[in-house]
């Protein structure tokens, strides 16, 4: 979020900035189960429960909302990874 606000910031001071793309890499996460789903036992049975996967993925916005509204970017970003491991909760507000 701090490097969404950063860029944010630089690019509200430049005139005739177009959308500003952030991007996001996640790794090491491929196959991994969430804590919450086995309460991190390992002799857990974990089939069928949701995994994580590494995540590359890529957004924008206008440099006004990510100076503004970094945690907005930011959260666009990680949406996607965190829906499959999450089980309905909105795991980014209880982050931040």
């Amino acid at each position: 979020m701090i490097f969404c606000a950063f860029t944010g910031r630089l690019f509200s001071q430049v005139d005739a900035v177009g959308p500003v793309l952030a991007g996001i890499e996640l790794a090491g996460f491929g196959g991994a189960y969430p804590f919450k789903a086995t309460k991190a036992r390992v002799d857990i049975h974990a089939e069928g429960m949701p995994t994580a996967a590494d995540l590359t993925d890529r957004g924008g916005g206008r440099a006004d909302e990510l100076r503004e509204r970094p945690e907005a970017v930011a959260q666009r970003l990680v949406d996607r990874w965190l829906v499959p491991i999450s089980v309905g909760r909105n795991v980014f507000d209880e982050l931040f």
